[in-house]
Order: C-alpha cells, then sequence, then structure tokens
C-alpha cells in the first residue's frame, strides 16, 4: 500500500500488504513544518502586561496583542471596541454602530477584539484526597488571562467584523433558545408520563 500526504498528495512510501494497491493517509514533514508555521501565526507567545506583541491573523492583518489592565479595557467574545468606544454586537445596535462608524472621520478605524484566553488549571487539587487529610481551604484567585487583540483597519472591515460577530451570537441564542425548549419539552413530557396510571 502506499503511503500518500494527505496534503500535498506526495508519496512517502509502502507499507505491507505491498501488492494491495489502497492508499494509507499520513502526513509529510514538509506539509507537518508548514502546519506548525501557520499555527505560530494564530498561537501568541507568552506576555506580560504591559507588554505587547506583533502576530499575524486571518487575511494577512497584522495585530498587536495585549493583556487588558482593567475591567474597561477587558472584552467578552461578542463586544468589540472602535476608536475607544466598546460595542455588544448585536443586531439591536447594528444601526447605532454604523452611525458610530459613519460619523468618524478618515477610513481607518482601530478596531479591539477579545483575541484569546489562557487558564491555568491545578491538577494537584483534582488527585483523591486520603479519608484522614482535613479538606484545605482554597483561595478563590482567577488564574486565567485575556488577550485582547488591536488592528487598524477599513471602516467596512470593522462593519464586516461587527456584522459576523452579531450573526454568531444571534446564533449561539437561537442554540441556547432550542435547548431550553427541548430541556422543558423533556420536563414536561416526564411530569405527564408520572401522573398516568
Amino acid at each position: 500500500m502506499k503511503i500518500v500526504c494527505a496534503q500535498c498528495k506526495k508519496i512517502m512510501g509502502e507499507q505491507a500488504p505491498f501488492n494491495k494497491p489502497d492508499e494509507v493517509q499520513a502526513k509529510c514533514v514538509a506539509c507537518i513544518a508548514k502546519d506548525k508555521e501557520v499555527q505560530s501565526r494564530f498561537d501568541p507567545e507568552p506576555i506580560k502586561p504591559g507588554e505587547t506583541q506583533e502576530i499575524v491573523l486571518d487575511g494577512g492583518f497584522k495585530g498587536i496583542l495585549w493583556i487588558p489592565a482593567n475591567d474597561k479595557e477587558k472584552l467578552s467574545f461578542g463586544e468589540i471596541a472602535v476608536a475607544g468606544k466598546k460595542f455588544s454586537c448585536g443586531k439591536d445596535v447594528r444601526d447605532d454602530f454604523r452611525d458610530y462608524l459613519t460619523g468618524l472621520s478618515g477610513d481607518k478605524v482601530e478596531l479591539v477584539f477579545f483575541h484569546s484566553m489562557t487558564c491555568k488549571v491545578d491538577l494537584h487539587s483534582r488527585r483523591r484526597k486520603k479519608t484522614s487529610e482535613a479538606p484545605k481551604i482554597e483561595e478563590t484567585r482567577d488564574d486565567s488571562i485575556l488577550y485582547n487583540c488591536t488592528v487598524v483597519a477599513s471602516k467596512s472591515y470593522a462593519q464586516r467584523v461587527f456584522d459576523e460577530m452579531a450573526d454568531r451570537m444571534d446564533h449561539a441564542i437561537q442554540i441556547m433558545a432550542k435547548m431550553i425548549v427541548n430541556q422543558r419539552r423533556q420536563e414536561m413530557a416526564a411530569q405527564r408520563e408520572s401522573v398516568l396510571p
């Protein structure tokens, strides 16, 4: 059987049974290196508060990655900030956002969005406790780090980002609403079954 790279279709060799014409999918060294290079553009190196890092986003946009210093700078997945003003992306805000963009001078704007977050997990606290151990009082702390990204882009690009985010948020709300409705229907069906003799 031939060993073929799933990406570039390069034949990398053969394996038993040698008389079979089938192909085995794998990935060649060149394609693995290319994937690592592409992925490195999206996985930032660790940075500290006050530092910035330049990254390359989809479409070749260069962005600046940074850690928000306070709650005012923090953005959630459904928010963006344009020229310093924060917006929750939703269909009901779309007209206000468009009016705000139109009122800004120039064609380019500073656009800030939530890029990613890292969470530290303490694996030691998940191990089984011996019965003789006294329960430990754990401190409440937030070890997650949020990363914002700032790009300078055209107003039309900022509008497109807002619209896509608003559509995603609307879709997520619809999925959650369906789940709630389905859960309620299951509860009602279970109640009816429990009442029936």
